[in-house]
């Protein structure tokens, strides 16, 4: 078999990733034709994912994600070391300085959050867990970009050219490359306004003890008016106390 053409388990794998917020139901004819297989070979497809949980029949030809979907986030949410961390630096983060705390990480080609744990003010944030953050805006996606090898990072730039141009990042490779280098260096980023105008966010990266990478990043989240009222190089170094310790942690 050509290494260009999937195998039957990976075409089938492949449905999954065709799920998404603007796209949550399939007919078996559009996934047939997106997989160019015949509609026998994809009903039979549909039948070993409905069968196994990961999907659900919406109507008769019709599909949507289903119930192990929830199962399986339940059982990351148990076993997620990084996670599992976490969560008590951000209840203590939270306490002490009455910003949201949000924990997010790299998977793919994606940054995505996997925890939010809220304040008891008026902070809202339109994306949440599971929920792909777009690559180049906000400062969780930056610090972890800025952490990533050379050729990752040029992958990232190569494949995603049209998210780029409206970031506001610079476009040719060698600024691009510099500008996450300069991230990278300075130990963190602030966010002002980039993901929703209201919203400022201090992220800073969860590197990891003894390699290279990062476990993902940790960011405070506020309302721009309350940063302009706290001190950010306090808040700063609680975040590379908490840091530190889930790093140490996670050796």
């Amino acid at each position: 078999m050509s290494e260009k053409s999937p195998s039957s388990l990976a075409r089938m794998l492949m449905v999954l990733d065709f799920f998404t917020e603007d796209t949550p139901i399939w007919s078996v004819e559009d996934i047939a034709q997106k997989l160019e297989v015949s509609i026998p070979t994809c009903y039979r497809y549909m039948k070993m994912l409905v069968e196994s949980g990961w999907l659900t029949h919406q109507s008769e030809s019709c599909y949507t994600f289903g119930p192990r979907i929830l199962v399986m986030d339940y059982y990351v949410r148990q076993s997620d070391p990084v996670l599992r961390a976490s969560v008590p630096h951000m209840q203590e983060l939270v306490a002490k300085t009455g910003f949201a705390c949000v924990l997010s990480a790299f998977y793919g080609d994606r940054v995505l959050d996997s925890h939010h744990e809220k304040s008891d003010g008026k902070t809202f944030l339109s994306y949440g867990r599971g929920m792909p953050r777009p690559l180049f805006q906000g400062g969780a996606p930056k610090v972890i970009l800025a952490h990533l090898p050379p050729r990752q990072l040029r992958k990232i730039y190569d494949g995603h050219a049209h998210e780029l141009k409206k970031s506001g990042v610079p476009e040719d490779w060698s600024s691009f490359r510099a500008y996450y280098q300069q991230i990278k260096k300075q130990g963190f980023y602030y966010s002002a306004g980039e993901l929703e105008s209201h919203l400022g966010a201090l992220s800073v990266p969860i590197e990891k003890v003894g390699q290279p990478g990062v476990w993902g990043a940790l960011s405070l989240v506020a309302e721009l008016s309350r940063f302009e009222v706290v001190d950010a190089q306090k808040m700063k170094q609680l975040l590379e106390v908490a840091i530190r310790s889930i790093s140490q942690s996670l050796v």
